[in-house]
């Protein structure tokens, strides 16, 4: 590894020397710095935090934002492309070729420990699951906040080791129109529009896309033999919105579907499946005066997951020994109502009223009998509605000329199917200087099981309670007018952690079992070297154990590095970019030999021991940007993911059920190359 990554480092610097080498030398450092501060390189505001805005130096969180130019720096299709850059966070591979995320050494099946709103929207699926991958696009997004650590004062449930909140632009922000196509490798081709019209009596605001790829041929499938199919994708969404009275009623519709095709199972069978999502969302925001304001939601949300699975005899396909049509639903009720009251310049209170009522649904069609049947084992839960309720308090108080920032919060969640919960936090910010600051945080979350895990257990069985976690963590910064470096170190304990119970012949039965203890250091800094020059360098180290063996948890990297360089010059009628980054894991830990049982294999034959070593992905995009002449608008790109097409692994999560084999390991995706043309008029 060390071989390859420097030759990443010396590749990414030469290809913008390469670039800078054509350009013309009028640019100044001035100007580099008025360019990247208009486009808020460092100086962001964010909401997530408190629900206040504040600037990202006084949130009383752990925050890595990113806005509309830094997504494009990074060459990020997918939010798995940014949050694999975000110190603390680990993305890994599924068996199924789809992706989740670990924040701080917090792992799970699924992304269900980390809560993620659209504007403002859950996002969940009945695993608790949501997508970081082509399912949710990029393109309209204004700007993404990442709040690493508990959120669960403000968020309630699932807010465990991480929030994520992504914001698209509101109806008449951008008052243009806008086409981008796309075409690629692996047969991948795409295309996005968006109209933002104003009429008479409201703004609206309407996009969509189109999308197909053949996606990457894993080398195995999941019984280690090796694999030619492809994993196959689609995605087709429409979004609209309509803004009125000067947008303080928005009202947002969202129909989306996505579907794959599965290659990690055997040859002999097919797999397919389709994720349909639908929202409406009406929000309400209204200030009275500079002091009291509201803030109310209503939304619905229907997902429905379905898998269409057919199974045969051998190789050729011609006999048809079974054939199911899986289906799980969830629909999400949900009211959240807000009351912020500023006292005074340094004193701000927010309190908050939320219902939410889950309805799920699980049944599978057996298409040669023709019978359906309930996945839902206990019938208690079968067609199951329950509600929860909850009341949050925040207040926000500066002292010392502002220097000195105290955030207190409590929250409390009536859960109807499980015990009742308390969230709480304390945050001190200080400004030691205008550009020096600290924050200390203390934070209590929990997660709720997933409606998987519960509906799914055999009858009469106890099910899981909430799992918790506690964390203290202190960050000190600096920023200047050319550079942002903050060092973070926390410590998380997580009890009662939700896990399959693989004694016995029943993977749907879950238990709250293992304690954890994580701490680690989270490095993140944006610098500009000179007037053509910019970039950032983060990193982690975590020492995760689990507090009963006091092994390190399997899967895991102890650390992680991300850094990027960019460069970008005017150049004729616009602009030219060029922007590398680089992602590098740590070796990773393999579940340890005693987790398999005697007779069980472990290994397959082409299971390499290099398999969890440490690795590098190199991403470079080239984008020039037309500024001036008739094509004003006019952007064309290149976009290489994996440049040096790495086959990298990772072991699989999920444990096999007790004398079965188990799972063979993971791909990340291989090279990816993509080009662009994108028009904004």
């Amino acid at each position: 590894m060390q071989i390859t990554l420097k030759k990443m480092v010396l590749t990414a610097m030469l290809s913008g020397y390469l670039c800078s080498s054509f350009a013309d030398e009028t640019y100044t450092l001035d100007d580099e710095i008025a360019y990247l501060h208009a486009e808020s390189l460092f100086d962001y505001t964010v909401v997530s935090s408190s629900k206040i805005e504040q600037k990202l130096t006084h949130a009383p969180s752990i925050i890595s934002a990113f806005d509309e130019i830094d997504i494009k720096r990074l060459g990020a299709r997918t939010l798995s492309d940014v949050l694999q850059t975000v110190p603390g966070m680990q993305v890994q591979f599924k068996s199924n070729g789809r992706q989740k995320v670990w924040v701080r050494g917090v792992q799970s099946e699924f992304n269900q420990k980390i809560l993620i709103y659209l504007d403002g929207v859950p996002f969940r699926d009945v695993f608790g699951d949501f997508a970081i991958d082509e399912e949710l696009p990029l393109e309209n997004i204004k700007r993404i906040e990442i709040i690493r650590g508990p959120g669960g004062t403000l968020y309630g449930a699932n807010a465990y080791s991480g929030v994520i909140n992504l914001y698209t632009y509101q109806p008449g922000e951008k008052k243009q129109r806008r086409v981008k196509v796309e075409y690629g490798n692996q047969n991948t081709q795409s295309a996005y529009f968006a109209v933002d019209q104003e009429v008479e009596f409201a703004k609206f605001f309407i996009d969509g896309k189109i999308m197909h790829s053949n996606g990457t041929t894993p080398e195995f499938d999941n019984t280690g033999n090796p694999n030619n199919r492809s994993r196959e994708q689609g995605l087709n969404f429409v979004r609209l919105k309509s803004g009125f009275f000067n947008n303080e009623l928005i009202l947002t519709g969202y129909w989306g579907e996505y579907d794959y095709k599965r290659t990690d199972i055997p040859y002999t069978t097919d797999n397919k499946r389709l994720h349909r999502n639908v929202y409406v969302d009406l929000t309400y925001q209204h200030a009275f005066n500079n002091q009291l304001s509201i803030e109310n939601k209503l939304n619905y949300i229907w997902r429905d997951r379905m898998e269409y699975e057919n199974n045969f005899n051998d190789n050729s396909k011609q006999i048809l020994t079974r054939s199911r049509k899986y289906t799980d639903q969830v629909e999400l009720f949900n009211s959240r109502n807000y009351l912020t009251y500023k006292a005074n310049d340094t004193n701000t209170l927010v309190a908050g009223f939320e219902i939410e009522h889950n309805h799920i649904n699980s049944h599978f069609i057996d298409n040669l009998t023709y019978k359906t049947n309930s996945l839902i084992i206990d019938p208690y839960y079968q067609g199951l509605g329950f509600t929860n309720y909850s009341v949050l308090m925040q207040d926000t108080h500066s002292f010392f000329d502002k220097k000195l920032t105290l955030t207190a919060g409590i929250r409390y969640d009536a859960l109807q199917l499980f015990k009742n919960q308390f969230s709480y936090r304390l945050g001190l910010v200080y400004n030691f200087t205008p550009e020096t600051f600290g924050k200390l945080m203390y934070a209590t979350a929990y997660r709720s099981p997933s409606t998987e895990e519960i509906s799914r257990a055999p009858v009469n069985a106890a099910r899981p309670e909430s799992e918790l976690i506690k964390t203290i963590e202190g960050q000190i910064g600096y920023q200047s007018k050319s550079a942002s470096y903050t060092l973070t170190a926390y410590y998380n304990k997580l009890n009662g952690v939700i896990a399959r119970n693989r004694q016995e012949n029943m993977l749907e039965k879950y238990l709250n079992t293992d304690r954890t203890d994580i701490y680690g250091l989270e490095l993140e800094s944006k610098f500009i070297f000179d007037e053509h020059w910019d970039g950032f360098l983060n990193g982690t180290v975590l020492n995760p154990r689990d507090k009963n063996t006091h092994q390190l948890i399997p899967l895991l990297t102890d650390w992680t590095l991300s850094f990027g360089l960019n460069w970008h010059h005017k150049i004729a009628f616009g602009e030219l970019h060029v922007d590398n980054n680089v992602m590098v894991y740590g070796n990773r830990t393999d579940w340890p030999i005693d987790t398999w049982n005697q007779n069980q294999p472990q290994r397959y034959p082409n299971r390499n021991d290099h398999f969890s070593d440490g690795f590098a992905i190199w991403n470079l995009g080239i984008h020039y940007d037309v500024k001036e002449s008739f094509a004003k608008g006019l952007k064309l790109g290149l976009l290489m993911r994996n440049v040096l097409d790495e086959i990298n692994f990772s072991q699989n999560f999920t444990l096999p059920v007790a004398d079965k084999p188990a799972s063979f390991d993971n791909q990340y995706n291989r090279r990816q190359i993509v080009l662009s043309v994108d028009y904004a008029f």
